[in-house]
């Protein structure tokens, strides 16, 4: 597939792009044609969110993943093709899938498929409306690497007779994405975001939940479970999900910024601590992350609440049970992980956590997906041993995880990957937000303190909604 150069600018305006394209048509359109052609190009700088601005408060189609403090975001809009999976072979399905797409799409650099996976192989989807597993090759995109910047379109094939209206049309969006009008305050979505106006809900008893796992682990039934709590808001008008992102961007710059909709009415958006997979260049990141306490509203109430973090017996080891998780599963892939012995401090602007970064070298037999379906879910948000953690959960939990603390990334051709872990999460439909958190339950937790931390991570979503 032909890379463009910005002297040959394709978009400079419809009649240089419908040239482009008549010069390609050809070529393309041979016997063993492709189902889409990828073209990419340097842009000039944009705002990768404020690109998916009109998509987002319209409910449409997208993908977005941002670390707003390394410069790097991606930005997906539309759906040029979807695959979707469930069952326990869902990973192994999608997997399968993206062989195929590699194979049959023309190589290139420059194609990134957005990916989403529900907690549970079933994916509560009657409800949430969002597969179990599902990856996209999106109609366009905006990619952010520092300082640079590139618009990728996934065109496709064969291009429609009319070739100049199809080239007038993408012209049009090519200038609608790379050139995005500035947001508008309207005073009705203001209303959104008035607490006074909100109706607030908790979805369980979560002190009662944390009480009889305490019981199950002191059977001996688990080690750990993780149990999520949830809190419906219902605001008199809609949520406007992309003032909730610029929140989020705002107050949370270290953390993940995430934004998935899959144009079934229902956006799943949040700020993620946690890394679950990164590979880039067969180099491999993993992120153990547990254990957890409030920021001090002082430097030395701080340093003091971060001293007693590290010195607790119950939170070192709850942290030790994931480190030792993610070390065993990467070993039995024939990754050799390496960590510090010591766990250091993730602080974000209201918590921080235990943090032991995992690296290890990726064998070239190994995709991202088959690292993601070993690992997913860690015991930072499911429990030891795995599978009764999870019969647990279900016990527990009185409503569906979706695609909380679940698997959201991207993927490209080459076997970069870059996955996260959906918590910190919220689900907005219409004008009901789901809010979602969690915490680690081991010997020795204190329902009144698990209680007091989930609502310390609920309030970071409640402060992004207004």
């Amino acid at each position: 597939m032909p890379v463009l150069p910005n002297k040959t600018h394709p978009f400079k305006d419809p009649k240089t792009l419908h040239h482009f394209l008549s010069s390609t048509q050809q070529w393309l359109d041979t016997p063993t044609a492709f189902p889409l052609a990828t073209v990419s190009l340097e842009i000039d700088p944009v705002d990768p969110l404020a690109v998916l601005q009109t998509a987002i408060q319209n409910n449409a189609a997208h993908f977005y993943l941002e670390k707003p403090a390394s410069g790097e975001a991606i930005a997906s809009l539309g759906v040029a093709h979807r695959v979707t999976a469930e069952g326990l072979g869902r990973f192994r399905t999608i997997q399968r899938h993206l062989e195929a797409l590699n194979a049959t799409l023309p190589p290139t650099e420059n194609r990134y498929y957005g990916c989403s996976f529900s907690f549970f192989e079933d994916g509560d989807q009657a409800e949430s409306g969002f597969a179990p597993a599902e990856l996209v090759v999106p109609q366009w995109q905006i990619i952010r690497r520092q300082n640079s910047y590139r618009a990728i379109a996934n065109l496709p094939l064969p291009f429609p007779r009319r070739l100049d209206q199809f080239a007038d049309d993408l012209w049009q969006q090519f200038q609608a994405i790379t050139q995005p009008a500035p947001s508008r305050f309207h005073i009705p979505d203001a209303l959104a975001h008035c607490p006074q106006f909100w109706q607030l809900t908790e979805q369980q008893d979560f002190k009662k939940s944390v009480t009889a796992a305490l019981a199950a682990i002191q059977q001996q039934q688990v080690q750990k479970l993780v149990l999520a709590h949830a809190l419906d808001v219902l605001a008199p008008v809609p949520f406007d999900a992309y003032y909730s992102l610029q929140q989020l961007r705002r107050l949370y710059p270290d953390c993940y910024l995430f934004s998935v909709n899959n144009g079934q009415g229902k956006t799943f958006l949040g700020a993620s601590p946690e890394t679950l997979v990164q590979i880039q260049n067969q180099q491999l990141l993993t992120d153990a992350l547990a254990g957890s306490a409030a920021r001090g509203k002082t430097l030395d109430a701080d340093q003091q609440l971060a001293q007693q973090l590290l010195s607790s017996p119950k939170e070192r080891h709850e942290h030790q049970i994931v480190v030792d998780f993610l070390g065993d599963r990467l070993t039995q892939l024939g990754i050799n992980p390496s960590h510090a012995a010591t766990p250091t401090l993730l602080r974000l602007s209201n918590i921080q956590h235990l943090h032991t970064p995992i690296v290890g070298a990726v064998p070239a037999h190994l995709s991202p997906l088959d690292i993601v379906a070993a690992l997913h879910p860690t015991p930072a948000v499911a429990g030891i041993p795995p599978q009764r953690a999870l019969d647990l959960i279900r016990h527990y939990e009185s409503f569906g995880r979706s695609l909380y603390a679940a698997p959201i990334g991207w993927l490209d051709a080459q076997g970069n990957a870059q996955f996260v872990v959906g918590i910190r999460s919220a689900m907005f439909s219409g004008n009901h937000a789901r809010l979602y958190a969690g915490a680690g339950i081991v010997l020795g937790s204190n329902p009144q303190r698990e209680q007091a931390e989930v609502s310390l991570k609920l309030q970071a979503l409640l402060r992004a909604l207004g």
